[in-house]
């Protein structure tokens, strides 16, 4: 379970934030070419134009309420995990700061125009970082943990994959597409993790729980990737919502009808 607040809401990671930056640059980027949703080169097209206008993110966009994306600023995280798992905890990140997300690169895009959905994946090359305040209790391979500080997790070259359904809609005579669902999925391939202050700031069970948490990366990462998926499923969710709720398809595609 999870909760997310404020405005601007992903990533975690990650990312994500990843398919909507992309998105979102179209809206004030000079290097975003409408591509013709007829033609048979769509899926190329779109792919070149993303990846040309993507650095434009930094800016964001401020008439859609939409920030710069890098560093990316979440006021809070929660997320509680009960239940046999590997992985039973409380925890709230606070002032979350993600940065390198202008590091994305779209590999490959298909759209189905018939079905009204699109399909990205996505990669990242470099290190994605997460900084935050965390306030942590809970138990990890049943061994209890607990702490109030500052904490950060890298995450190696991820990977992502985001598909898309739409519904068309017809507002003021002209054409919106409105998300009715997304789904987004994840790896990585190294994740580093370092809490300050665990134990009441017991040095040596913070650097044994530290440690160990590295050791043992793969295994929490798969206990909680689940809700980490959710939530940034639902962040992208809420960009494109705005997003696409503003701009209507011919200012996006040539050929729309």
């Amino acid at each position: 379970m999870f909760k997310i607040q404020n405005t601007i809401k992903y990533t975690t990671y990650i990312l994500l934030t990843l398919c909507i930056s992309n998105v979102i640059s179209m809206k004030l980027s000079k290097n975003y070419k409408r591509c013709n949703l007829k033609s048979p080169y769509i899926n190329d097209c779109i792919n070149r134009s993303l990846n040309q206008s993507f650095p434009d993110i930094a800016k964001g966009v401020p008439s859609l309420g939409l920030f710069p994306l890098d560093p990316l600023f979440i006021p809070s995280i929660d997320i509680k995990q009960g239940g046999n798992r590997i992985v039973s905890v409380d925890m709230k990140f606070r002032d979350v700061n993600i940065t390198n997300l202008l590091s994305t690169v779209l590999r490959d895009v298909h759209v189905d125009v018939n079905n009204n959905n699109v399909s990205m994946k996505f990669m990242m090359t470099k290190t994605i970082v997460m900084e935050s305040y965390y306030d942590l209790i809970g138990k990890v391979f049943g061994s209890p943990i607990s702490g109030k500080g500052t904490c950060r997790f890298d995450f190696e070259k991820i990977k992502s994959s985001v598909k898309i359904q739409f519904q068309r809609t017809v507002k003021n005579n002209r054409h919106y597409l409105v998300p009715q669902n997304v789904n987004y999925v994840f790896t990585t391939s190294r994740i580093y993790i370092n809490f300050d202050n665990l134990f009441n700031g017991d040095k040596n069970l913070e650097n044994t729980m530290n440690v160990f948490l590295n050791e043992n990366w793969r295994e929490l990462s798969s206990d909680i990737q689940s809700v980490m998926e959710e939530a940034i499923n639902s962040i992208i969710y809420g960009y494109i919502s705005r997003f696409f709720g503003e701009v209507p398809m011919d200012e996006i595609f040539v050929n729309h009808l």
